[in-house]
C-alpha cells in the first residue's frame, strides 16, 4: 500500500539537521542508493543482464556520454539554506513547475523511502508464524511545553480524510501538505464521490444541509502518471497504481508537466517489483511470486544495485542412489524378520 505520511517540522527557529537526526534516520540522499548520478534516456538504452546472475533483477544502462543531461542546478544552494521553502513555507511555489526542485525531489524520495522501510519491516508472509509482526521497533519522542509546532506533511497516494471544515482548520493552523499521487490511482478519489473540494456547492451542502458524505483534500497536489514511464506496464491494476515504490520511481523521472521521463537520482527500477509485478517483462525483474520462491527480499550489493539473492546450488544425487536405497531397505526388512 502506498498511503503513507512523512511528517517533518518547518520552524525557522530550529536547526533542520538536528531535527532530522531526532525524527528521521540520518540518510544522505546520495548514499541511500548509491547509483551513478547521470540521467539517461530509456529510448537510448542497451540493456543486458549480469552473467553472474542468470535471473538478475537489475539492469545496467549503457549511457551515451554525448547525450547526458545534468540535473537542473539553477538553484545550487544546499538544503540547509532552502529548507524552509522545501518544507512548504510558500506552498512550494516555483518548486514544482516548470520542473521539480532538486532538493525537493530528494527530500520527498527520502521521506518516501522512510515510509517504505516501515512497510518492509513487517512480516506479511502468510506461512510465517510471525505474520503481522514487526521485525524492528521505532521510538519517536518530542518534549515541549505548550509550543506551537509548524507541521509539514508529505502524503503518498492518500485518500480524503476530512470535510471542508477540516481543510479550513488545517489551513488556519498553517499545516503544509504536499500530496503525491498517481492520476490512475483510485484511492485519492475517495471518499467524497458525491461531494468534494471540486464541487462549487460543497460549502452550502455542509453548512445548510449538514451533508455527511462531504470530504476535501488538504494542501498542494503533485500529480504523476505511470504511463509516462517507459519501464512500467500500461495497466489498470489498482495494486500497481497504488504502489509506493512506483510513486518514488515516478518522482525520480518527473521533469515537469509534458516533459519526457528521465531518471535523475538513478533509483534502481528493480525496487518497483518488491511488492508488485509492475515492471515491463523485457526488463527481466522478478515479480512478487518469483521473489517468494527465492525465500528472500532484494538485497543491496557493494556497487549499490538491488538484486534478488541467488538460490543455493543443489548438486544432483549420484545415479546409483536408488540402488543403495533399495539395499538399505532390504537389510532393514531382513533385520526385522530375524528379530521376530
Amino acid at each position: 500500500m502506498a498511503s503513507s505520511l512523512a511528517i517533518s517540522f518547518n520552524s525557522s527557529k530550529w536547526n533542520p539537521q538536528s531535527l532530522s537526526s531526532v525524527f528521521f534516520p540520518t540518510i544522505h540522499p546520495n548514499k541511500t542508493l548509491s547509483f551513478p548520478l547521470h540521467p539517461f534516456k530509456p529510448n537510448s538504452l542497451n540493456i543486458y543482464c549480469s552473467p553472474s546472475l542468470p535471473t538478475s533483477s537489475y539492469l545496467i544502462p549503457d549511457l551515451d556520454k554525448t547525450q547526458e543531461k545534468e540535473e537542473d542546478e539553477s538553484d545550487e544552494r544546499p538544503l540547509h539554506q532552502t529548507w524552509r521553502q522545501i518544507q512548504g513555507c510558500h506552498d512550494w511555489q516555483g518548486l514544482l513547475d516548470p520542473t521539480i526542485h532538486p532538493n525537493l525531489r530528494r527530500e520527498i524520495i527520502r521521506y518516501g523511502e522512510f515510509a517504505q522501510s516501515c512497510y518492509d519491516s513487517f512480516d506479511f508472509d502468510p506461512h510465517s508464524k510471525y505474520c503481522g509482526t514487526c521485525n524492528i521497533s521505532f521510538s519517536f519522542s518530542f518534549y515541549g511545553k505548550g509550543a506551537k509546532i509548524p507541521i509539514t506533511v508529505f502524503s503518498f497516494s492518500g485518500p480524503r480524510v476530512g470535510n471542508l471544515k477540516f481543510k479550513e482548520r488545517c489551513d488556519k493552523l498553517g499545516v503544509k501538505v504536499l500530496r503525491v499521487i498517481n492520476v490512475h490511482d483510485k484511492v485519492p478519489t475517495v471518499p467524497g464521490i458525491l461531494a468534494n473540494e471540486k464541487f462549487w456547492c460543497q460549502k452550502y451542502l455542509e453548512e445548510a444541509m449538514s451533508f455527511p458524505w462531504s470530504y476535501a483534500h488538504v494542501g498542494v497536489e503533485l500529480a504523476l502518471d505511470h504511463t509516462h514511464s517507459p519501464f512500467l506496464k500500461d495497466t489498470k491494476d489498482i495494486i500497481c497504481s497504488h504502489n509506493l515504490e512506483a510513486h518514488l520511481h515516478l518522482l525520480d523521472g518527473y521533469n515537469g508537466r509534458g516533459s519526457t521521463f528521465e531518471s535523475v537520482t538513478q533509483r534502481d527500477i528493480a525496487l518497483v517489483n518488491k511488492s508488485s509485478n509492475f515492471l515491463r517483462e523485457e526488463f527481466g525483474c522478478l515479480p512478487t511470486g518469483g521473489r517468494r520462491r527465492t525465500r528472500g527480499w532484494f538485497f543491496r550489493e557493494r556497487d549499490g544495485r538491488w538484486v534478488v539473492p541467488e538460490r543455493a546450488v543443489v548438486e544432483a544425487p549420484p545415479p546409483d542412489t536408488a540402488h543403495h536405497f533399495q539395499e538399505v531397505m532390504l537389510q532393514l526388512a531382513q533385520s526385522s524378520l530375524k528379530a521376530l
